[in-house]
C-alpha cells in the first residue's frame, strides 16, 4: 500500500471519527432537550392539578347555598359529538322518543374522545342521549345568567292551557337546557353510533351517552299524572312494547 494510501485511509477513517462523534453528541443533546421537556410539562400538570383539586376543595369545604351565592358555577361539560338527523328543523321533530321507529340519527365522536369508549356499547338494545337545547330561542338570557327570564311554568296541551311547573314536564325550555332521550341502537362501528326512533334535532350537541339496563330504567312500579297517562297511553304501551 503506498503512502498516499495510508494517508488516506487515515485521514478518512478520522474524518469519519469525529463526523460521528459530532452527531452523537447532538442526538444525546436532543434526547436530554426532549426528556427535560418532558420534565417540565409533567411538573406543570401536576401543578395545574394540584391547584384544581385545591380549588375544589375550598368549593365543596362550603355549603352548597355559598358556593352558589359566589357566583355562577362551571362545570367541564363539553360534547362528545354532534348528532345529525332526519329531523332538520324544531317543528315536525317528535315531542317523545320512540314514537317513529324508523327515524334514523347518526352520533360521530369528537376528535379526541378515544373510539374505545364505545366497546361494549354494541351488546345494549337501547341508550339514553344527554343533550342540549341548543335551538332554544332564550339560549341569551342564560348565556348572560339573568334567573330574570325563567318561566316557573308552562302550558300543557293536553290540560286546555292549564299552566304546571315546568319540572313536571318535558319541555325544552327549562333552567339548563338539558334533554334526555332514549332510542334503540341500530349499529356501532368505531367511532359512530347510528340510532332508530330519536327524537333529537339535527345538529344537536350531545353530552352523553348511557347505556339503557331494563331492570334499572324500566320502572316497573312508576306512576305518572291522570292527564300524562291518559293523553299519551297508546304510546306508553308501543315504547314499553318496543323497550
Amino acid at each position: 500500500m503506498s503512502y498516499y494510501a495510508v494517508l488516506t485511509f487515515v485521514v478518512t477513517s478520522v474524518f469519519a471519527y469525529l463526523v460521528g462523534n459530532r452527531k452523537g453528541r447532538l442526538d444525546s443533546q436532543q434526547s436530554q432537550a426532549v426528556a427535560e421537556r418532558e420534565r417540565t410539562l409533567r411538573k406543570e400538570e401536576r401543578a395545574g392539578r394540584t391547584r384544581a383539586e385545591k380549588r375544589l376543595r375550598e368549593l365543596t369545604s362550603q355549603s352548597p347555598g355559598a358556593a352558589l351565592k359566589e357566583g355562577p358555577t362551571v362545570y367541564p361539560l363539553k360534547p362528545i359529538g354532534i348528532l345529525e338527523s332526519c329531523f332538520r328543523q324544531r317543528n315536525g321533530t317528535p315531542r317523545q322518543p320512540l314514537l317513529v321507529p324508523a327515524a334514523k340519527a347518526r352520533l360521530k365522536l369528537r376528535p379526541g374522545i378515544p373510539h374505545a369508549c364505545l366497546e361494549g356499547l354494541q351488546g345494549y338494545s337501547h341508550c339514553w342521549i344527554i343533550y342540549i337545547f341548543h335551538r332554544n330561542t332564550d339560549l341569551q338570557d342564560l348565556w348572560r345568567g339573568d334567573d330574570r327570564g325563567l318561566k316557573a311554568k308552562v302550558q300543557v296541551p293536553k290540560l286546555n292551557g292549564q299552566r304546571v311547573g315546568v319540572f313536571a314536564t318535558r319541555t325544552p325550555h327549562r333552567p339548563n337546557p338539558v334533554g334526555l332521550s332514549v332510542a334503540a341502537i341500530d349499529s356501532v362501528d368505531i367511532d359512530t353510533v347510528v340510532f332508530r326512533g330519536a327524537d333529537v334535532v339535527d345538529g344537536t350537541p350531545v353530552l352523553d351517552i348511557k347505556p339503557y339496563i331494563p331492570y334499572v330504567d324500566g320502572g316497573v312500579r312508576a306512576t305518572a299524572p291522570e292527564w300524562v297517562l291518559s293523553s299519551h297511553a297508546a304510546t306508553f304501551c308501543c315504547i314499553v312494547h318496543t323497550l
